[in-house]
Parts: structure tokens; sequence; C-alpha cells
């Protein structure tokens, strides 16, 4: 795990600013540097590199890395977990190696297979290949979105990075915020691929390649792989329903074999516990895998509506781990605020990256590399929706109903619970009409909001083509949120707030061995005997009793409205300063002073949650963006 960034540029810059941009990855890479510079025909390219060594501890995988004879340099950022197979597939073609790094093996192959060479690859990444000869420049990323890439375009240069942060250092890049983002954002409370906060700012999709002709000073974006082409090029005989327990014995096998190769490191490995089916199944299989007792780790709060460091405690028990558990106040978990604005390099509002925070820095003290069980909700049907939208499917009416319901314009309180549980009620079926329902009541919330009323919702169509066109509903609905509550919140989540304290994350049920697996095994599997995930808790049970596994289900949040209204309370009332809100320009002043009255006021879970997306965007907009005023 390392952090990467990159210029291409037809005018003349300092090169000094090359090593500007990797200053800003310094977190996610604090154990070397590395730069590389070339000149080709009208263009300057230089590459960055900061490095966490997790393997090949040694210089001989210092990165930049250049084949001199074939002019090909990459610059890198992830793990793949084959890759001493592909090494011994490559020695036997001819191929020689210096070091024991992964980072030769994706060159080598490069050089045997060019770019299609990522199809071999199984893990995370994000990479950049310079191909002198070619007059080509390659950026891919890998196929579960797992680890971040950013870039901009315009007719003068190309500039990439693993850190929005780091674009902000190249001296010809104007950051100019996309208002239009920042109204789905508020909604939303993550900003999803491939639209970024600023405008000609992207997020490379997952499982895309982009590539930059340096001849023709052309670019161009392919898929190499999807979820949702997956969905559609399979037939129906994938749905043939076999013997139940076949489906736990190969979830059993493949997940094995998945964290077997994440368990593979030259630094301490440990394992997020919290006590949930698919982190103490990971935990419980990385335990049986391993020769050693594994070191797993957990965070507990004094206030018991928000503690399951017990459950994590009893699982550690049962399975037989090294268990560390971290106990804090909310009041610590405060003032942790100020680190989350400069942990995420855009306005990212889900309130449980501050536990996940506090859990990367208690893990770092002891290891460098921590899996988690981060996939299995949306790979197993872990979520109650999925069947609600499944059953609602059947029911037509529905929509129609909710359709004409929002098409009048009935909606005489945004704010209130019943037009919040319509919102969700829209998007229970999983069609592209429902999600333009749930969009019409989103934006009679949040339009009154902006200065201008005009919301061009750039999420809507990112939304209907997340949706494959075969599949049942409950598959349309895991599809979609693999590609977008998973890629876009999770794993932003997870990468980000690991990163900040310089810890590499793995997550075995992303394996795309795996999630494929997983897309081809039936509805009737995943949801059996009334039980959500039946097969990991069915391989689950083996390890740990029944009362861990049928327990009510958490999230691994925060108290946000007791936060908001006690420990934030001075920190709302600055941001809601008129004088702030009318110089800044992008939102109504006089809406936003009515919606903070409402707020002090009612209880009400849709003002908080609005209120929370409100405050770390305006926190992290005085932190990244006065300047820009």
């Amino acid at each position: 795990m390392c952090g990467i960034a990159g210029y291409i540029t037809k005018r003349r810059v300092d090169q000094k600013c090359l090593e500007e941009m990797s200053k800003q990855l310094v977190r996610r890479g604090p154990d070397g540097s590395g730069t590389f510079y070339d000149s080709l025909q009208d263009w300057e390219i230089g590459l960055a590199h900061r490095r966490l060594a997790i393997l090949d501890l040694s210089e001989k995988g210092h990165q930049p890395m250049t084949a001199l004879d074939r002019g090909v340099t990459i610059t890198y950022n992830g793990e793949i977990y084959n890759h001493a197979q592909l090494r011994k597939e490559l020695q036997q073609q001819g191929y020689s190696f210096r070091s024991s790094c992964d980072t030769e093996v994706i060159l080598n192959a490069y050089l045997e297979n060019g770019v299609n060479s990522v199809n071999l690859f199984h893990g995370m990444f994000a990479y950049c290949i310079y191909d002198r000869t070619l007059k080509k420049l390659y950026l891919v990323r890998d196929r579960a979105g797992e680890k971040p890439l950013y870039y901009s375009k315009t007719e003068d240069y190309l500039i990439f990075a693993s850190d929005l942060s780091a674009l902000l250092r190249f001296p010809l890049y104007r950051a100019e915020i996309d208002v239009d983002v920042v109204r789905s954002y508020m909604w939303n409370q993550y900003i999803p691929a491939p639209l970024t906060i600023y405008k000609n700012t992207y997020k490379l999709s997952s499982g895309s390649v982009l590539t930059f002709d340096l001849s023709s000073n052309e670019m161009d974006i392919r898929r190499y792989w999807s979820l949702k082409s997956l969905y559609e090029k399979w037939d129906d005989s994938r749905k043939t329903l076999r013997d139940p327990e076949c489906y736990v014995e190969e979830a059993k096998s493949i997940l094995l074999e998945s964290i077997h190769q994440k368990l593979v490191a030259d630094v301490p490995v440990g394992v997020f516990l919290s006590g949930g089916i698919d982190s103490s199944l990971v935990a419980a299989l990385a335990q049986e895998s391993s020769e050693k007792q594994i070191n797993t780790y957990a965070i507990g709060f004094h206030e018991k509506g928000f503690n399951e460091a017990d459950f994590a405690a009893e699982v550690a028990k049962a399975i037989g781990t090294n268990h560390h558990e971290l106990y804090v106040s909310m009041k610590d978990a405060v003032k942790l605020v100020p680190e989350v604005v400069q942990c995420y390099s855009e306005p990212f509002a889900d309130n449980s990256q501050i536990p996940t925070m506090i859990l990367s820095r208690f893990a770092r003290q002891h290891v460098k590399v921590a899996l988690s069980g981060d996939g299995g909700d949306e790979l197993f049907c872990g979520y109650p929706s999925y069947l609600m939208k499944q059953n609602l499917s059947h029911r037509k009416w529905i929509s129609r109903v909710i359709g004409s319901w929002t098409g009048r314009g009935i909606m005489k309180d945004p704010y209130s619970h019943r037009d919040w549980k319509m919102a969700k009620l829209c998007n229970a079926t999983s069609e592209e009409h429902a999600i333009h329902l749930e969009y019409l009541v989103a934006s009679q919330i949040i339009r009154p909001l902006f200065a201008d009323s005009e919301w061009q919702d750039e999420t809507y169509p990112i939304m209907v083509d997340s949706i494959p066109a075969s599949g049942t509903t409950m598959e349309k609905a895991m599809a979609q949120d693999m590609q977008l509550f998973l890629q876009e919140d999770i794993m932003t989540k997870v990468d980000r707030a690991a990163m900040f304290y310089s810890l590499e994350t793995r997550a075995p049920f992303l394996d795309h061995s795996l999630m494929e697996w997983s897309l081809q095994t039936p509805d009737a599997i995943k949801y059996r005997n009334h039980q959500f995930k039946w097969p990991l808790k069915e391989l689950l049970s083996r390890y740990v009793s029944r009362d861990i596994i049928d327990r009510p289900k958490k999230g691994f949040g925060v108290p946000i409205r007791a936060w908001l209204h006690g420990d934030f309370s001075e920190v709302v009332r600055e941001i809601m300063d008129d004088s702030f809100i009318k110089a800044q320009g992008i939102f109504d002043n006089r809406e936003i002073q009515r919606f903070y009255q409402r707020f002090l006021l009612d209880n009400n879970v849709i003002l908080d949650k609005i209120m929370w997306s409100y405050m770390i965007f305006q926190l992290w907009y005085r932190q990244n963006c006065l300047h820009l005023a």
C-alpha cells in the first residue's frame, strides 16, 4: 500500500511541484519516496511514489520502477495477492527479477501481455504505467474500487494522484467547487465515481483503464471488469439450485483462499473484529489457516447503546485469537472530528468514519496490515431492505401511487418522518423510475437550501446505470449497492481512515473470484430459512455459538443528534454565521437559517442527517477552499 502521483504536461513546470504533490501522500507512504522525470516530444512527464513497505522491505522494491531496456516505468499502489504464482509463470517465459515485490511482477506482466495484463491480477491496486516506446500512459484501478485514483485533464496536461490534495499542488490546476455535486452529497453523504467535489476532476471508476496517447493528446477510458456486465452476460443456468450445503463448502473454500493470500506480508498482520458475522468469519478462518495466534482488534464505547466490544471479545475467545480492545468515550470520539476533515480530501459524511479512524489508529500501534469484513452484507444479502425490495417488486401499484403522490408535489413538509419513509419506499422497487421518485423527494428537501435552486443531479444517471438489465430485484439491489454504497461509501471510509495512520487494510470478501461466485449464487441460498447471509452464518456456526450469530445487527455508528446538540453545538453556530454563508455564495442564507431553527426545535433524523452533512462540508470548506473564494 502506497501513494502515487504524476503529471504529463506540454507547459513547463518546476519539477519541485512533483515533490510537493508527493508530500501530500506521506501518510499513505511514510517509509520512502521516489520520483521519475522524462521528456518526450512536447511533453514533460513526472511520476512520484510514496512507499508503505509491506512486501520486500529492501530498497529493491523502490518506486517508480523502470525496465530500462524497454522504456517502461511504473508507479503503483496496492497488493497483488497472486504475485508469487505470476512470478513463476513469468520466470518460465524468460523474465528475471531483481526483487521479491509485486511491483516488478506487474511491470514484467505488462512487458509480456500489455495493459490487458490487469486481467491476471488478484488484488487491490491503482497504478500508472508510462510506456515511452508506445508513447502512452495508462492509469489502472482495481475491480472493487478499493484503491483510489483521481485525475484531471485539459489540453495542456493530465495529472493524477491517490488523493485530491496532491492534485491541488500542481501549479496549472485550478480547483473549482461543483455545486451540483455538493447538492447530491448533502443527500447521499458521499460523492460517487467518477465525480469529485471539483469540476473537471474525476475518480477513475473501478475496473477501468485510462489510456492517454501522447502522440494524439487523446484520452480513452474502458472497463475491463464490471458487476453489471457480469450479471448481463450470464444466463439463467447459474440460478439452478443445488444442495445448500454445497454453497457453504464452496464459500469456505474460496474465502479461505482469499484470506490465506491476504495474510501474506513481511510485516505484522491483524484483523478488525466487531463481533458481527462478516468480521467474525474472517477472523475465524484467518486463525484456522494460520500457524500463529492471530491478533484481533476492537473498540468499545463506554456508552452502552453504542458498544459491541463484549461481542467481539466473546468471538475472540471462541476462536482463540490474541484479542486487543480499546474503550473510548464519546468525548474522545468528538475530539477526532478536526482530523476527519483532514483525512478525507473531499466532503464525506458517513459518521461511522469516526470509530473506523479510532480503530485504525489503535491497530496501527501493533500491526501494519489489518483484514476487514467489508463486503459481506452486499455480496450475501445482509440488509433487510433487499428482501423488502424483492417483496415490493411484485406490487407495481405502490410505485404508481407514490409517483402520483410525489408528482403532485403534495410534500408540504419535506422534513417530516413520513416523507423520509416515503423516499425510502420509493427506492424499494430498485427500478429506474423508483430511483427517479427518490430523486424527486431528495430535491424537494435539498434544493431550497442552495442559492441557485436549479439542480442537475449528476448522481442520478450513475445510480440508474448501476442497475443490471437482467437479474432478480434482489440481485439488482445488491449489484447497485456493491457499485455505489460499498465502493463509494464503505471502501472510501475504510481506505482513507486506515491510510491516515499508515495502516493497510485488506478485504477478503472483495477478492473478485469470491465476488463472481456470489453473483452466481441464487437468492434462495443467500436468504434461506428466514436468515440473511445464510451460507456465511452456517459457516460461522462451526466456530461460535448461535447466540452470537442470531443477535440483532448493529451498525458502526455514533450518536449524531446528541453530538450536534451538545459537543458540536458551538461549531454548528459558527457555520451558521450570516456573513460567512453570504460570502461563500453556495447556500441560501435565509433557507439555511430557517433549516437551523427547525433543527434546534425538532427531534428529527432527517434534520440531523442533513445538518451533519452540512457541518462536515463547511468544516472541509474552511480547511480547503477559503483561498478559492
